[in-house]
């Protein structure tokens, strides 16, 4: 489920933006954050994804180490999942 709030801030699962919500909202300068992204890969996809303003996940402290090690990475082009 996609709310939109005053502040034009996606809230939305994963679901959401991985249907082309994620994209719609980076067009029109709205914020996103995806939840809850626990597994390695997708907490790698949505880190590096540009679009995303904020991620939650219940393992911050690998997803922290995760951003840090990518930090001298450039962050994935904005792309259609």
């Amino acid at each position: 489920m996609a709310h939109f709030t005053r502040r034009s801030v996606l809230r939305g699962s994963l679901g959401v933006a991985a249907a082309g919500v994620l994209a719609q909202c980076h067009r029109a300068g709205i914020k996103t954050m995806v939840w809850t992204v626990d597994e390695d890969a997708e907490m790698r996809r949505w880190i590096t994804d540009r679009r995303v303003t904020v991620l939650i996940t219940n393992r911050p402290a690998d997803a922290v180490a995760l951003r840090a090690s990518l930090s001298s990475v450039t962050p994935a082009a904005s792309r259609e999942p």
